[in-house]
C-alpha cells in the first residue's frame, strides 16, 4: 500500500475538485501570465498558449491568419524568412500550399490503387500456391511439368499487375517497377538463361530498394548518400536510389552486423544493391554467352548455372533483412497496443508471411545455388515451385501492409499538404551549425532536479522505492542517459528557445516518475474515500503502486544520442521499443534490480503499461511525459508557452485523474471535464505547435540534415551512438561534411502531422475521455457537442477556442520538404 501523505501541499483526502485559480474579482490584481486561461464553471483553467498572441520571434515562423481564425498551423513566407539567415545558406525555391481539392484526388486514387492491390494479391497468392503445388506434384511423381510452368507464368502475369498496384499504394516508384520488371521476366523469359536472370535480380534489387525506402520515408530519415552521378544526368535523377544502394552495398559489403544487427530497413537498400550488382553482372555473362553462341562455341548448361550462386547469395541477403523485418512488424503487434481496430492482426499477418516468405524463398535460393554440381534438373523444378510458394506468401504479407491504408485512412493521403523545396549550402550550414553549438557547450549549465521535485519524492515514495531509486542512479543506464540531450541537435534557428537543449533525459524521466508518484498516491486516496468503487478500479489501484511511477522512470531509457533525433540517424529505430526491450531483457541491470526488490509480477506490470497495453499507459503519457514536457519541463522554456508549477497546476491536473469502464468491460483512463479541457490545450500545443514550429521546422530541420549526412558519411552505428558522446559525434559530422567538397544530393522527406498521425488527435494512444461524477464518458470531440453542461452557450470562449484547436488537430497535414544540398 501507498505511504501515508505527509506533506500538506500532497493532501489528496478532499475529493472535490481542486480549484486552479477563481476569476479575480479585480483584474488589475491578476499575476502576470504567460498564455491564456479559459473559464470554466467558477475557474479559471491552467493557462495554455495563447495563439491571438504569440510573442514576435515565435509570430514570425507563422501564418498568423490562419492559426487565428482556424487554429491550423502554416509556415510564413519562408522565402521572405529565409532571408534573415543567410549563414544558413539556405535559398527557398518553392513554398507552395497545395490545393485541398487535388489532394482529394489523389486520395480518392490511392484507395483505388489500394483496393486493387488487396483484390489482386488474392487472386495472384492463390494462382502462384496453385502452380507451384501442380510443379512440385508433377517433379515429385515424375509427371509432366509443363502445364504447371504454363500456369506460372499466367500467375506471375497477375502477380506482376499486383505487384505495381501495391507499389503505386505505397507510394514507391522503384516498388512498382521492382514487381512489374520481375513479373515481365518471369512469364516471357527463362529463369535458366543468365540474362532473364541478372534482370530478375535488377528488378529485385529495385523492389527491395522501394521496401527501404518506405520506412525511411515513413520514419522521416536521411539516406545515406554518397557523391551522385545520375543527379546530375538529365532525365535518369530516377536511378539516384539505386545508385545510393550500391554504393552502400559496396561500402557495407564486409558489414555482417548490417544484415543481422542493424535495424532490418537498412539491409535492404544495400541487400537491393548487391542484387543490383549481381543482376548487372549476371546480364552481362548472359550476352558474352548469346555472343559466344552466335560465334559457335556454346557454352554448357553446367557453365551457365554457376550464374545461380551470386544470385542466390545476394539474393539471401534480402531474404534475412525481409525475416527480420516481419520479426520486428511481429513484435511491435504483440508488444504494443494502442491502434486503430483491425490494426494489430493486419501487422501480425504482414510479419507472419514476410518470415514465411523468407524461408521459403531461401530454400528455393539454396536449392538454385547447387545446380552447377549437375544434381538432377528435378532440383530446378522444386526451386521453382517452391519459389512460386515463397512469392504468393511475400504477396500476402505486402498486401497486409497495404490492408493497413483502410485501416489508418490517413496512409491513403493527407487533408492538407506544405511543400517546401530549398537548396542549402553544406559548409555554410554545417559551419554556423557547429560553431553555435560549441559556443552553446561552453556557456550552458545543465538543468538538475529541483528541490520542490525530490521533495515530493522524500514525502511519497516508501522505503523500497528510495533503495530501488538509488540503485537505478548507479546503474551504466541511468549514467548513460545522464548524458543524453533531450531536445535533440541544437542549431541557430532556436536560439531564442536554447534553454530547452540543458535539459537531459534522466533529469526528464526523475520528473515524470515524480509526476505519476503523485499521480498514484492521489487515485489511492481518491478510489479509497469514494463509495460503490468498481472492484477491478479498485484492485487496479491497490496494485499499481510500483509498476505506474517506475513506468515513467523507464520510459526513455531506450534513447540513443541526440535522443530523437537518433531516430532520424538510423532508420526504423524506435527508443520506447528499446526501453521495453531493456526492463525485459534478463541480462540488463534494470531487470535484475527490479527482480530483487519487487519480483516477476511487477516486471510484466511495468512492461504492460510501457507496451500501451493498459490504462496506465495514458496516464504515464500525459501525466507523466507530456505534462513534463509541455508544462513543467522543456517546452515551456520555448517563447508563448506557459510554466505550470509544480505544486499548483500540475497538482490540479493530477487530481483530475479518473478511472472507468469502458462499454467492453475494459478499464480506460480519463479525466473530470475541465482536466479534459486543459490536457486537449496541451495536446494541442504540444503537437500542433511546438512539434511543427520548433522541433521540426524547415529551418532546424535543414542544417540537422545535414549533420545527419555527415554522420552517415562516417558510417555511424547504434553501437557508435552509445560509445561516443555528442560533443564526438557531432565533430565527426562536421569533418565529414567539410571533406565532402563537390558533392550534392538530393532528398525528399515526407512528415505527417495531426490526424491519424503519432501526434494527432484521431491517433488511439491520444483519445481523451472525459469522466463525469455519475460514471458516463464520452470522447473529448463527442462531449465538445454533447455536453450536459451545455459548453456552447454557458461557456462560449472555451467552446470556441477549444473547437478550433480540435479542428485542427484532428486534420492530417503533410509536411514535405525537399532539400538540394550543394
Amino acid at each position: 500500500m501507498p505511504k501515508a501523505v505527509q506533506s500538506s501541499c500532497q493532501n489528496f483526502s478532499d475529493p472535490q475538485p481542486y480549484t486552479a485559480q477563481t476569476k479575480p474579482k479585480d483584474k488589475s490584481q491578476a499575476p502576470q501570465q504567460i498564455g491564456i486561461r479559459f473559464q470554466y464553471g467558477e475557474e479559471l483553467l491552467p493557462p495554455c498558449v495563447n495563439i491571438d498572441a504569440l510573442p514576435p520571434e515565435a509570430a514570425s515562423r507563422l501564418n498568423l491568419d490562419k492559426l487565428k481564425n482556424e487554429g491550423k498551423h502554416e509556415y510564413s513566407d519562408l522565402k521572405k524568412l529565409a532571408k534573415q539567415y543567410k549563414d544558413y545558406g539556405i535559398e527557398v525555391i518553392r513554398h507552395e500550399i497545395v490545393d485541398k481539392n487535388k489532394l482529394k484526388r489523389q486520395r480518392q486514387i490511392r484507395a483505388m490503387e489500394t483496393g486493387g492491390a488487396l483484390i489482386g494479391t488474392v487472386v495472384s497468392g492463390m494462382s502462384l500456391v496453385s502452380s507451384g503445388i501442380k510443379i512440385l506434384f508433377s517433379s515429385l511423381t515424375g509427371g509432366n511439368t509443363d502445364a504447371g510452368y504454363s500456369s506460372l507464368k499466367k500467375s506471375y502475369f497477375i502477380f506482376g499487375g499486383t505487384g505495381g498496384l501495391t507499389g503505386l499504394a505505397q507510394d514507391s516508384k522503384e516498388w512498382f517497377a521492382g514487381a512489374l520488371g520481375m513479373s515481365a521476366v518471369s512469364t516471357f523469359m527463362d529463369l535458366k538463361d543468365p540474362i532473364a536472370l541478372g534482370l530478375v535480380s535488377l528488378f529485385d534489387g529495385a523492389q527491395s530498394m522501394g521496401m527501404s525506402d518506405v520506412r525511411r520515408r515513413e520514419n522521416e530519415t536521411v539516406s545515406s548518400v554518397h557523391k551522385s552521378f545520375t543527379s546530375h544526368l538529365p532525365g535518369l535523377k530516377w536511378l539516384s536510389l539505386y545508385e545510393q544502394g550500391i554504393f552502400s552495398f559496396f561500402k557495407n559489403i564486409t558489414n555482417m552486423d548490417l544484415i543481422f544487427k542493424e535495424e532490418p530497413a537498412r539491409a535492404f537498400q544495400a541487400a537491393g544493391g548487391g542484387l543490383g550488382v549481381a543482376g548487372g553482372g549476371l546480364f552481362g555473362v548472359g550476352i558474352i554467352s548469346k555472343v559466344a553462341s552466335f560465334l559457335g562455341h556454346e557454352v554448357p548448361e553446367k557453365i551457365k548455372s554457376l550464374a545461380y550462386i551470386p544470385y542466390a547469395l545476394f539474393s539471401g541477403a534480402n531474404l534475412v533483412a525481409l525475416f527480420r523485418d516481419g520479426n520486428k512488424v511481429l513484435k511491435r503487434a504483440n508488444n504494443y497496443g494502442s491502434r486503430l481496430p483491425g490494426e494489430n492482426t493486419a501487422m501480425r499477418v504482414e510479419g507472419w508471411f514476410r518470415r514465411l516468405a523468407a524461408l521459403v524463398l531461401g530454400t528455393s535460393k539454396a536449392m538454385l545455388a547447387i545446380m552447377p554440381l549437375g544434381i538432377s534438373e528435378k532440383v530446378y523444378d522444386l526451386a521453382r515451385a517452391t519459389e512460386a510458394l515463397g512469392v504468393s506468401f511475400a504477396s500476402f504479407g505486402a498486401g497486409a501492409q497495404t490492408a493497413q491504408n483502410f485501416i489508418r485512412t490517413d496512409k491513403l493521403g493527407p487533408e492538407e499538404e506544405e511543400i517546401l523545396e530549398y537548396k542549402i549550402d553544406k559548409a555554410k550550414a554545417v559551419e554556423s551549425a557547429y560553431a553555435f553549438i560549441k559556443e552553446f557547450e561552453n556557456e550552458h549549465r545543465e538543468a538538475t532536479l529541483s528541490p520542490r521535485y525530490q521533495e515530493v519524492i522524500d514525502s511519497l515514495a516508501d522505503e523500497k522505492l528510495k533503495v530501488i531509486l538509488q540503485d537505478l542512479d548507479a546503474t551504466e543506464i541511468k549514467k548513460y542517459q545522464g548524458t543524453v540531450t533531450q531536445a535533440g541537435i541544437l542549431v541557430p534557428f532556436n536560439a531564442d528557445r536554447k534553454d530547452r537543449y540543458r535539459y537531459i533525459r534522466s533529469l526528464h524521466e526523475r520528473r515524470d516518475f515524480t509526476h505519476l508518484l503523485r499521480t498514484q498516491h492521489f487515485l489511492y486516496d481518491y478510489y479509497s474515500n469514494k463509495e460503490n468503487v468498481d472492484p477491478d478500479i479498485k484492485n487496479l489501484v491497490e496494485s499499481n503502486t510500483y509498476s505506474l511511477p517506475l513506468a515513467g522512470e523507464f520510459h526513455d531509457d531506450g534513447h540513443l544520442r541526440f535522443s530523437h533525433g537518433a531516430e532520424q540517424i538510423l532508420l526504423d529505430f524506435k527508443n520506447f521499443e528499446s526501453s521495453l526491450d531493456i526492463v525485459k531483457d534478463k541480462d540488463s541491470e534494470i531487470h535484475k534490480i527490479l527482480l530483487k526488490h519487487l519480483g516477476i509480477k511487477e516486471i510484466e506490470k511495468i512492461c504492460q503499461t510501457l507496451g500501451k497495453l493498459n490504462a496506465d499507459y495514458t496516464i504515464v503519457k500525459i501525466m507523466g511525459d507530456y505534462l513534463e514536457y509541455c508544462r513543467t519541463g522543456e517546452q515551456s522554456r520555448t517563447p508563448g508557452f506557459p510554466k505550470w508549477k509544480l505544486n499548483k497546476e500540475a497538482l490540479w491536473l493530477t487530481k483530475q485523474v479518473r478511472y472507468f469502464k469502458d462499454r467492453s468491460g475494459k478499464i480506460k483512463a480519463g479525466f473530470t471535464p475541465a482536466g479534459a479541457h486543459a490536457v486537449a490545450a496541451m495536446y494541442y500545443d504540444l503537437s500542433v505547435l511546438h512539434h511543427n514550429d520548433t522541433n521540426k521546422h524547415p529551418f532546424v530541420m535543414a542544417p540537422q540534415y545535414i549533420l545527419q549526412y555527415g554522420l552517415q558519411k562516417r558510417g555511424i552505428k547504434r553501437s557508435d551512438l552509445i560509445k561516443y558522446t555528442e560533443s564526438e559525434l557531432l565533430k565527426m559530422a562536421y569533418d565529414a561534411v567539410k571533406e565532402s567538397n563537390g558533392e550534392e544530393f538530393t532528398q525528399e522527406i515526407r512528415r505527417t502531422s495531426g490526424g491519424q498521425a503519432k501526434d494527432g488527435a484521431k491517433d488511439p494512444e491520444k483519445t481523451i475521455y472525459v469522466v463525469n461524477e455519475d460514471g458516463n464518458y464520452y470522447e473529448y470531440d463527442e462531449y465538445l457537442e454533447k455536453a450536459p453542461d451545455n459548453l456552447k452557450t454557458s461557456f462560449p470562449e472555451l467552446y470556441a477556442g477549444m473547437t478550433k484547436r480540435r479542428a485542427a488537430h484532428n486534420t492530417s497535414k503533410r509536411y514535405t520538404t525537399i532539400c538540394h544540398a550543394v
